[in-house]
């Protein structure tokens, strides 16, 4: 079975890889990278056309049949060079917060999407969204 980490290099995605091969070596892990490190595919949720080929790859490698068991998105942006973690209120960039809802909503919706033919349909909790401090479990019927 195929799981697909997406943000697997960052600190809660590697954690979470690290735990994945420790309790089911079996399991076949893949990670979201661009820098085409082993068991990574090219994903920016920003993208269509990222998210899709991706989903495309994910399938020709192990087939549609086999399924993806598990996807995890731990992808987050709290801040960049020039946008700091808000301390207030007057902090608020209304443009980075639109950049974060664009990753956090938008991204998760794009994979969801891409990825939900792939996912066994008898797991009952299969998709999993980290973001900001919310844990969202999806099923997938």
């Amino acid at each position: 079975m195929t799981a697909l980490i997406v943000g697997g290099l960052g600190g809660i995605g590697r954690a979470l890889v690290a735990r994945l091969k420790n309790e089911a070596p079996h399991l076949t892990v893949l990670q979201s990278s661009s820098d085409g490190r082993e068991n990574t595919i090219a994903l920016n949720l920003l993208s269509d056309d990222s998210v899709d080929a991706a989903a495309q790859h994910v399938e020709q490698l192990f087939g549609k049949d086999k399924g993806l068991r598990l996807v995890v998105n731990c992808t987050g942006m709290l801040h960049t060079e020039s946008n700091g973690p808000e301390r207030s209120i007057r902090d608020i960039d209304i443009e980075f917060l639109r950049q974060n809802l664009e990753l956090h909503t938008l991204g998760w919706a794009r994979l969801v999407k891409s990825v939900s033919p792939m996912l066994i349909k008898t797991v009952r909790y299969n998709m999993i969204n980290l973001f900001w401090k919310f844990l969202i479990l999806f099923y997938i019927k």
